[in-house]
């Protein structure tokens, strides 16, 4: 049975054909704007948990493609974003197949020497738990099913590079770039960059490009005009339904290697100052002076979380049983609540950014002590007495 815990994905589409095939993979959908943002959204109920489908056609182009990946992250907080579309193959594809994307490259990023064009590519990897689920589905063919006529389409695994030209013949100057400075990529388009670009601001939320083949470069407009943007878009999205139902959000690990254990831990490293304040009964003058914002902010998201623990924990702050009995009720409770979870790790993130950033300076200094981030101002020196 799925789990009652409804999460959102977030699918993007760069033009209309695959949108539409996205569209025809869900029963129902309804229309939001957001900001003068159009989405449509439908449900999917998974093995394991149930989504709501947040869909969009976002125009082609990395640009466009990293501008919408923002806003929908802002908007909905997906734990999954998925970029959806059709591309032409490279390498080792054929028409229909569907490219899973194991890392991206931007093949346009360089500097133009006195020798030539010298590449410093943009590239980066895909999310590896979503990696994971992808190969278990390519694996098992279930996702077929799901095609209108999937035929002998395979599952191809590899790197898909990206720029803003479309590419309609392997004689071309991009072509050859590509075999020679990039010579694993397998299938090429003009979203994945920006995509990936945009998705390293969000370490919290996986994403995956996932892309049917249309066409093998040369002789692009006529495979277009004899469907096969149709046929590459409905395995694409047949694919991406499939992993999606296959899909056990409760297997991701927070933030990287950060798993919930850690979290926890870290959450109840911030929060002893608090309660030692507690202990000694300074909670409601010291509180503020002695905390910032947002570890206040994510004191009062915690505390009811773990009561009893607390108290035991309150009585020997420093002890580390104590501390480590706190640590596993809070575990227990975020390894439940999924939306608490997530808002739990942006406050950790950013209370430890702020804490990173504090400084302690004494102003109209006139000595600074060299790689010190203290100022000593006036004629103080170290040693002097009172």
């Amino acid at each position: 049975m799925p789990s009652t815990n409804t999460m959102n994905v977030a699918i993007l589409t760069p033009i209309q054909v695959e949108h539409s095939a996205i569209l025809a993979q869900l029963s129902s959908f309804t229309e939001q704007m957001v900001d003068g943002n159009h989405y449509l959204l439908g449900s999917l109920n998974g093995r394991h948990q149930s989504f709501n489908i947040i869909t969009q056609q976002a125009g082609p182009k990395n640009e466009n493609t990293a501008l919408a990946t923002e806003k929908v992250i802002r908007h909905f907080q997906p734990v999954v974003v998925i970029l959806a579309g059709v591309a032409g193959g490279v390498k080792n594809v054929a028409i229909g197949d569907v490219v899973v994307g194991t890392k991206y490259y931007g093949y346009e990023f360089g500097k133009v020497t006195p020798e030539g064009f010298a590449t410093r590519p943009e590239s980066g990897h895909y999310s590896k738990e979503l990696l994971t689920i992808a190969q278990s589905v390519a694996g098992n063919g279930n996702w077929r099913q799901r095609a209108k006529k999937s035929g002998s389409a395979n599952v191809v695994f590899g790197a898909i590079a990206a720029g803003n030209k479309v590419i309609a013949a392997t004689d071309s100057e991009v072509f050859r770039l590509l075999k020679h400075t990039y010579n694993d990529t397998t299938a090429i388009e003009m979203e994945a960059t920006g995509f990936g670009q945009a998705m390293q601001s969000y370490p919290a939320t996986r994403f995956l490009n996932v892309r049917g083949i249309s066409d093998l470069l040369d002789g692009k407009s006529k495979s277009d005009a004899g469907g096969s943007q149709e046929l590459a878009a409905d395995n694409m999205a047949a694919f991406v339904f499939e992993l999606l139902y296959q899909l056990d959000v409760s297997q991701f690990k927070i933030i990287g290697s950060m798993d919930i254990k850690e979290l926890s831990k870290q959450i109840i490293g911030l929060i002893i100052p608090i309660v030692r304040l507690d202990a000694a009964q300074k909670i409601g003058a010291d509180f503020k002076d002695a905390t910032n914002g947002t570890v206040r902010e994510l004191w009062e998201k915690v505390k009811p979380l773990f009561i009893e623990e607390y108290e035991e924990l309150k009585t020997t702050p420093e002890d580390a049983d104590a501390q480590t009995a706190a640590g596993m009720k809070l575990k227990r409770v975020l390894e439940r609540e999924e939306d608490l979870r997530k808002e739990v790790v942006g406050l950790v993130e950013k209370a430890k950014e702020e804490k990173a950033n504090t400084k302690v300076a004494i102003e109209n200094s006139k000595n600074v002590i060299q790689g010190s981030s203290i100022s000593v101002g006036g004629n103080f020196h170290l040693g002097d007495k009172a």
